[in-house]
This record gives C-alpha cells, structure tokens and sequence, in this order.
C-alpha cells in the first residue's frame, strides 16, 4: 500500500494535489479539492500553498490509517457531505475555456438563489429537490434558458459523480418543457430612422444605440469598443460573451456615428452604465413615438431580423452576428416569419 501526493498543472498557474494510490494491485487518484498558485509569487501565495500541502499531508495520513484498518472500501466510498457549490466554482475555473462558461456560473448562482444559502452539501441535491429547482427556473426565466442551466448543472452533477461525491445524478430524470417562444421587440427601419431623426438627452448613447442597429454589437461589445477595433472599411472584434472574431463593413452612416478618430486604445463611446442606458432609451423612444419596450438587445435584434427581411441569407445573417451556431440564428427567420404574417393582416378586407 502507497500514498504519494502528486501535483496537476491548471489553467493561469493554478495546481491541483491528488493522490496517487496503490492499494492491493489497484491504482486509483483522488481529489482533496486542494489548489494553489505554483510558483508562488507573493507571499500570501507561498503561505496559502504551505497550508494546503500541509493539510494534504494530513489527509494522506488520515487515508492511509483507513487503509491500514480495511475502513475504506473503494467501491463504496462516497463523499456527498462535500460543498457541491465549491465543487462547482472549482470546475468552472478549470473550464474557463469553455465558450459558455458564463451560463455555467450564472446555473450555479441560480441554484445558490433557490437554496437560500452559499454551501449546499451534495447529499441535500436529491431528485425531489431538484425537480423542485426545475421548477423554480421554469418561473423565473425564460426561452430556453431554464433547460440550458439545468443541463449545465447535470454537467457538472455528473463530473462531481465521477469523483463520488453523488451515488446517483439526482437530475436524470428530470427535463424542462420550453415555454411558447416570447416574440422580441423588433426595430423596423422607418422606426429605426424616426429615433435618428428625434434628439436624445445622451448623444453618446443615441449615437452608440444606433451604431448596434447597423453592426448588431451586443452592449457588452459597444463599451469595450477601441478605436483599434476600426479600419478603414471595416470593424473587427472579438465578441465579449462568446471569444468568437466578428467582422462588419461599415459605410458612411456607421464613420459618422463614430466621430471623430482618437488613440488606437480609447474607447469609441463613453458610456453610462447599463441602467442609466436603459432609461435614456426609455426617455428617447418615447419621444419619437416608439411604443415597442426598446432595450439595447433590440437594436442587434433589429440588425439580424432587418437582414433576414432584406433577403439575406441566413449563413452569413449568422457570420455577421458572430453566432457559434445557425440554431442562435434561425429565431430571427421565424421573428420574420411574424412580421411578414402580421404585415399581411394589416392588408384591408374585400367585400363583394
């Protein structure tokens, strides 16, 4: 029987201890959840990795008395009093290069939200309970997002069994229906022309606002926009939520929405933050008459339905949008489906 402790490097400097176990002709690793800077660099970071490897020392000690005394049967050996929340944040750390690690983190902040608490033990995640949180995200989100984190959390239910902190996936049963899909708010583009043509207390976000109406930039993209982002004809960036490059002609109207160029690292629009955003768009829409909910979102939701109303072909609506999948793209083919049937009900009656 040995028990050595071992080291794994991780992402951005990080390593994980395990052990290496060899106990009557079988190898095995387990995982003490136990990370640290390496090399260290300061010295709280040379104190928190002395810390951790002394207390990986005692654990190993702990581990090999079980051993010694025939207490740990490694078929049945489970660990579910262990946080799933900080099994959680430690998977999500060693997958940030996930293009959707964000929804990962937002899944997990959603289950601390139904529990009311930030340590959940594993053993309180039972099947009932989770059909209660199926539930609860059912109520408070929208479109294809409850599905979507609860298939992130069995993700990550599933990677914590296999290092049995769960005896079973108490979420394998469990499946959420998608709501009818909710049509968006969608710009037209006399109603686009209407707010260029009606003033705005915020001239940056007016210009910023109408710049995403011809690019379809997310907010997100719009204030991390460097003036090293332009090109003579173009814009290129990498998208902020999806680390996916998007390029985008611009013509005349898009240069004078710009201003004037400045330093190749300033920022292309000084703006408020997203709530002050959203009220100025409020205010503006009001006043040129627009009783559509406009949020920033509508404006990229505007660029992609606009295009597909224009003609152009869906593939490359979903280059343009920088979309990963034509599954993102194919909700504004069908809000254009919508327009176009609401279009025809306009058409007045023939009576005979």
């Amino acid at each position: 029987m040995a028990i050595k402790i071992r080291t794994k490097k991780l992402a951005k400097g990080m390593v994980s201890v395990f052990f290496d176990i060899h106990y009557r002709g079988i190898r095995f690793s387990e995982f003490p959840s136990l990370y640290f800077k390496d090399p260290p660099q300061t010295e709280a970071q040379k104190r928190d990795k002395k810390e951790k490897l002394a207390l990986a020392a005692e654990i190993k000690s702990k581990r090999e008395l079980e051993l010694v005394r025939g207490d740990y049967q490694i078929e049945e050996r489970y660990h579910t009093e262990y946080d799933f929340v900080h099994f959680g944040k430690d998977y999500i750390t060693e997958h940030e290069q996930l293009l959707d690690i964000r929804m990962y983190r937002s899944a997990l902040n959603k289950l601390i939200e139904f529990r009311g608490k930030k340590s959940i033990p594993c053993f309180e995640l039972t099947e009932n309970v989770m059909k209660l949180f199926a539930s609860f995200l059912k109520n408070t989100l929208n479109g294809a997002t409850p599905n979507n984190y609860l298939k992130k959390l069995r993700r990550m239910i599933c990677a914590a069994k296999e290092q049995r902190f769960f005896r079973e996936d108490p979420t394998r049963n469990i499946t959420i229906s998608m709501k009818a899909h909710h049509i968006k708010a969608v710009l037209t583009s006399d109603e686009i022309q209407k707010l260029a043509e009606t003033p705005c207390g915020n001239n940056m976000v007016k210009r910023a606002f109408l710049f995403s109406c011809i690019t379809g930039l997310r907010f997100c993209d719009i204030v991390n926009l460097k003036w090293a982002n332009i090109g003579s004809d173009k814009l290129t960036l990498k998208q902020q939520k999806t680390k996916v490059p998007v390029t985008v002609a611009l013509k005349e109207d898009g240069f004078r929405l710009l201003g004037k160029r400045r330093d190749p690292e300033q920022f292309v629009f000084d703006m408020p933050s997203h709530t002050g955003c959203l009220k100025w768009l409020r205010k503006w829409s009001a006043e040129a008459h627009i009783e559509k909910r406009v949020t920033w979102h509508v404006a990229r939701h505007s660029f992609g339905t606009n295009l597909v109303e224009s003609g152009v072909d869906v593939a490359i609506t979903s280059k343009l949008l920088g979309h990963t999948s034509l599954v993102n793209t194919n909700v504004y083919v069908r809000v254009s489906e919508s327009l176009k049937e609401q279009a025809i009900n306009k058409l007045p009656n023939i009576s005979e």
